[in-house]
């Protein structure tokens, strides 16, 4: 037997006053029922929009590592070849006092073979 049947069973107004109580309060329910499936609704959206809000992040966090750790190994290939440039630099030196030390003995074999031949 329903809640409202059994009220009908009340005698007179008091009756009729209790069914317009729970039929208040069954709308009551109902109205209160709706408006917590809607903000469940509304915050599961909102939930969505932030999950894929985060994948972004995410992927976008991980595109900067990856371009963060090129820059990193194209620096560290700039330094080795500064460091390989100035190897170079130094050798380079080297060949040019090899070449000039040749210049000075050439000369003085010159002026050696200029005083044999006077």
């Amino acid at each position: 037997m329903s809640i409202v049947a059994g009220l009908r069973r009340l005698p007179g107004d008091d009756a009729r006053t209790r069914e317009l109580e729970a039929v208040r309060a069954a709308h009551e329910v109902k109205s209160g029922t709706e408006k917590v499936a809607h903000g469940n609704a509304s915050l599961s959206q909102r939930t969505e929009e932030q999950a894929s809000s985060l994948e972004e992040t995410a992927s976008s966090t991980e595109e900067m590592t990856s371009t963060v750790k090129q820059n990193a190994d194209g620096a560290k290939l700039i330094e080795q070849s500064g460091a390989t440039l100035t190897e170079i630099v130094g050798a380079v030196k080297k060949v040019a006092d090899i070449v000039a030390e040749i210049a000075a003995a050439s000369l003085e074999q010159s002026a050696g073979i200029e005083q044999v031949d006077k």
